[in-house]
């Protein structure tokens, strides 16, 4: 069933740029945030601007790993109404 994403961030070398990646697992659509930033605050604008961008149906739930970027995830569920879930540490 389309409209469960996979989240995470992609950081480059000495942590100048930073990229939000957005993947729907069933389609496999690529969706890629700028956020400025690797802070909370920053993954929050950045990834919440991208979801809105995409049709209600289709932003059932997120899923992403532990990292501290993300830590202000119930900002990005109230603003979009996409469910968040977290990744078992050590699970791929």
């Amino acid at each position: 069933m389309p409209g469960h994403w996979e989240g995470d961030l992609l950081i480059g070398p000495n942590n100048r740029s930073v990229v939000g990646t957005l993947v729907e697992r069933t389609t496999r659509l690529v969706i890629l945030a700028e956020v400025d930033g690797a802070t909370a605050t920053a993954v929050v604008a950045g990834l919440t601007d991208k979801l809105n961008e995409v049709p209600r149906l289709l932003r059932l739930s997120t899923t992403y790993d532990q990292g501290r970027e993300i830590v202000k995830h119930a900002e990005i569920t109230q603003k979009t109404g996409t469910a968040i879930y977290f990744a078992d540490p050590h699970s791929p």
